[in-house]
């Protein structure tokens, strides 16, 4: 009984989820009733009628909406639009990917988290402007953060990937980014990150800087802000909701 209230709380936010519950209980109901013994001939007659013709009242309910509101059938209530919808949807499943690549745990609270984000930075996208703000990702292996990428993209982000830190150095004097994204070791040196984070301080760079690495500890966290940056992660879904509050602070 328990499922089936959790059920039914989780289909009641879709159109199609109501109608299946409510083809549900009638059914019930008309199954209780012709189990009874209280019922005449006749009585059971017109209700064996209704239960043959109500799927046909059914189908043509269904077929209506169909045609006329195919765009609002699926989505939750929660969601603008099915568009919306499958743009969360696909978010989620990219934080996963790469939670899953990083061998990094995802409770249930972080994927509510996750949808609550995405959902709301698409659903404003004209106020947060995300399509015209881009995301400076210094890495020398762009190939390790796909799905995270893939993620920012969805909402709307752009992307601007360098490998080196000269180069992060010459797109930030030419152009103007909401986010920088950085891992900490590179090929030039294992404390690479830092060194990057301090010479755009010193040029008075303010962007909001995030480390993206292998290190979750609480000492490179302090590190991080002692340095003048404002976060450090190896956690997609922390990442995802780090970046995502910066942009909705932005607007």
């Amino acid at each position: 009984m328990s499922d089936f209230l959790k059920n039914i709380g989780t289909h009641s936010k879709t159109p199609l989820g109501i109608i299946s519950i409510f083809v549900t209980l009638v059914y019930a109901m008309a199954a209780l009733v012709i189990g009874s013994n209280s019922l005449l001939d006749n009585e059971r007659i017109i209700l064996v009628i209704f239960l043959c013709t109500f799927p046909i009242i059914i189908l043509f309910t269904f077929c209506w909406l169909l045609t006329k509101h195919h765009t609002k059938l699926l989505f939750p209530k929660d969601f603008n639009n099915d568009e919306t919808y499958m743009k969360v949807a696909r978010i989620t499943s990219s934080v996963q990917h790469a939670a899953a690549k990083t061998s990094s745990e995802m409770s249930d609270l972080d994927i509510s988290n996750i949808v609550k984000h995405a959902n709301t930075i698409i659903k404003n996208k004209s106020t947060t402007g995300t399509s015209r703000k881009t995301i400076l990702w210094v890495d020398d292996r762009p190939e390790n953060n796909t799905y995270e990428r893939d993620a920012f993209q969805e909402i709307g982000l752009h992307i601007d990937l360098s490998l080196n830190t000269d180069d992060a150095i010459d797109k930030l004097e030419k152009n103007e980014y909401i986010i920088i994204i950085s891992d900490m070791g590179r090929k030039e040196g294992p404390r690479e990150g830092y060194k990057l984070l301090d010479i755009i301080r010193s040029n008075n760079i303010n962007t909001p800087f995030y480390f993206y690495t292998v290190s979750n500890l609480p000492e490179h966290k302090k590190e991080t802000l002692d340095h003048g940056g404002q976060g450090c992660t190896n956690n997609p879904s922390e990442l995802f909701e780090m970046v995502v509050k910066t942009v909705i602070a932005s607007t």
